[in-house]
């Protein structure tokens, strides 16, 4: 059993997710929680990696490609085909953490494509 099906350790991270903590405190709890199924955290998560703040993309590509958030892998693949928003080497080590997941190898793919 995982510390964030904990009640508590639940509580305590939505509260971080939820706070007036640093944007990449309150993404990382996001993202153990979207990491566990939590929709509305995933959500908030993809909200960030669409963003038009360069810097809050990117706090949120390090943190999906840190907590292995799999079901934003699709988001990822979709910028590494249009070439855009992030950086390609930021983008390609993100895609790198989820060297299992088929669909990360395509975007993996399309950035070679693209070099």
């Amino acid at each position: 059993r995982s510390l964030v099906e904990l009640p508590r350790v639940r509580a305590a991270l939505q509260a971080a997710a939820r706070g007036r903590a640093p944007r990449l405190a309150r993404f990382t709890a996001l993202a153990a929680l979207a990491s566990r199924g939590d929709r509305a955290a995933e959500a908030t998560l993809a909200r960030a990696l669409r963003s038009w703040f360069p810097s809050r993309r990117l706090d949120a590509l390090h943190v999906v490609g840190a907590a292995r958030v799999s079901t934003l892998v699709p988001i990822l693949v979709a910028a590494a085909r249009a070439g855009r928003p992030f950086d390609d080497d930021t983008l390609a080590h993100a895609l790198e953490r989820f060297e299992a997941d088929p669909r990360a190898l395509e975007g993996l793919a399309a950035l070679d494509a693209r070099r």
